[in-house]
């Protein structure tokens, strides 16, 4: 029953995972975007750094989770 309740602290790993390719992508279009028109570099810098800002929390979340994971293996066997 505890192990419900740790699950429902953070999200599953595989929804984690895909937030995370889909904030790749779209780092991937801003950063093409910047090189292909120059003059709109500096919002596009703004955007960039808001979209890292968040890829660096779901590393942080993608973390934990794995951790969550890795601490359940032993409970897990006994």
């Amino acid at each position: 029953m505890e192990v419900d309740d740790g699950s429902r602290a953070t999200p599953p790993l595989d929804a984690v995972a895909a937030a995370f390719k889909s904030q790749v992508m779209e780092l991937q279009d801003l950063v093409l975007a910047r090189s292909m028109f120059p003059a709109t570099a500096l919002p596009d810098l703004a955007n960039v750094d808001a979209l890292v800002t968040a890829m660096e929390s779901q590393v942080e979340t993608i973390s934990r989770r794995l951790q969550e994971e890795l601490d359940a293996i032993p409970k897990a066997k006994v």
